[in-house]
């Protein structure tokens, strides 16, 4: 059986980065290698950490927080989905 991940994924868009807060695991950060911003969304895209050969892509909602997500290595493929909320 395929182990769940339940955590918590933070944009950073400052600091053009995604952190990853991991319930009980350990946190990390990928640099974000693009951002753009059209009227309806925010289209993100990175390559995480180079010698993994993985690549990642996300788009965002502005009406809805709305999440679709992307992640590919050599070998496989993730879809993710989620809802995104502005932090204070």
């Amino acid at each position: 059986m395929t182990p769940i991940w339940w955590g918590v994924v933070i944009i950073d868009m400052e600091k053009k980065q995604l952190r990853t807060a991991p319930l009980g695991g350990e946190h990390r950060a990928d640099d974000i290698d693009s951002v753009a911003v059209t009227d309806k969304a925010i289209v993100l895209h990175g390559s995480g950490i180079k010698q993994m050969d993985r690549t990642w892509s996300a788009v965002i909602s502005l009406e809805t927080g709305n999440l679709t997500a992307g992640v590919s290595t050599l070998d496989s493929s993730l879809s993710l989905l989620g809802k995104c909320t502005a932090q204070p």
